[in-house]
C-alpha cells in the first residue's frame, strides 16, 4: 500500500518543526495583543471581508426610499379610515341623541294626552251617573203615571158602567110609569096650565 504523506525534505521539516517561527520566541498562545489574534488564525477561520460589489450581492434587502413612501401610504389611508370612523361614530351618537330627545318629546306629550283624557273621562263619568239618574228617576215617575192612569182609567170605566146602568133603570121605570098613568082629560090640562100660569104671575 503506497503512503499518501509526501515525501522530501518539506515534509521532515513539518516533522520537525510543525509551528513556524515567531519573533521574540512567543507563540500564538503566549500573545497578549487581542487586536493582532486575527493575523494568527489560519485562513480557513478568518471572515472574508466584503468589498462594494459584494454588497450588491448580498441577500439582505436594500431599502429605497419607494418602500418607505409605501409604508407612508397604507399609514395615511388608515388615518384616513380613523377619521371617517370618528365622523361615522359621532354622526351615529347625534343621531342616536337627536332620537331619544324626539323620543322623550313625544313620551312627554303621550303623557299630557293621557292626563287630559282622564280628566275628561272623570267629567264624562260624572255626566253619565248624572244622566243615569234623571233617567231611574224618570222612569220611575212614568210608571207611576201608568199606574195612575190605569187606576183612572177602571174608575172611567166603572162610572160609565154605573151611568149606562141608572140611564136604563130610568128608562125603564118611566115606561113602566108611562103605562101606569092615564092620559089627562082636557079639563085637566086646562086646569094645570092655568096652574101654572097663575104660580108663573105670583
Amino acid at each position: 500500500m503506497l503512503s499518501t504523506f509526501p515525501t522530501g525534505s518539506s515534509y521532515e521539516a513539518m516533522l520537525e518543526n510543525p509551528f513556524p517561527a515567531f519573533d521574540n520566541a512567543s507563540t500564538p498562545w503566549e500573545c497578549h495583543d487581542h487586536d493582532h489574534d486575527h493575523e494568527f488564525l489560519p485562513a480557513l477561520f478568518q471572515i472574508p471581508e466584503q468589498t462594494g460589489l459584494d454588497i450588491f450581492h448580498s441577500s439582505k434587502p436594500v431599502i429605497s426610499s419607494s418602500s418607505s413612501e409605501n409604508r407612508d401610504e397604507p399609514e395615511e389611508k388608515i388615518e384616513v379610515i380613523d377619521e371617517r370612523k370618528r365622523r361615522r361614530i359621532e354622526s351615529n351618537r347625534e343621531s342616536a341623541r337627536r332620537s331619544r330627545m324626539r323620543k322623550q318629546k313625544h313620551l312627554e306629550n303621550l303623557s299630557n294626552l293621557l292626563n287630559k283624557l282622564r280628566v275628561e273621562n272623570k267629567e264624562l263619568s260624572k255626566r253619565f251617573r248624572f244622566t243615569m239618574y234623571q233617567a231611574n228617576r224618570i222612569r220611575t215617575e212614568n210608571d207611576n203615571l201608568l199606574t195612575e192612569h190605569e187606576i183612572l182609567r177602571r174608575k172611567l170605566l166603572y162610572s160609565r158602567g154605573e151611568l149606562i146602568s141608572r140611564h136604563f133603570q130610568r128608562r125603564q121605570f118611566g115606561y113602566n110609569e108611562q103605562q101606569q098613568i092615564p092620559a089627562p082629560t082636557l079639563s085637566q090640562s086646562q086646569y094645570i096650565f092655568y096652574n101654572n100660569k097663575n104660580f108663573i104671575n105670583c
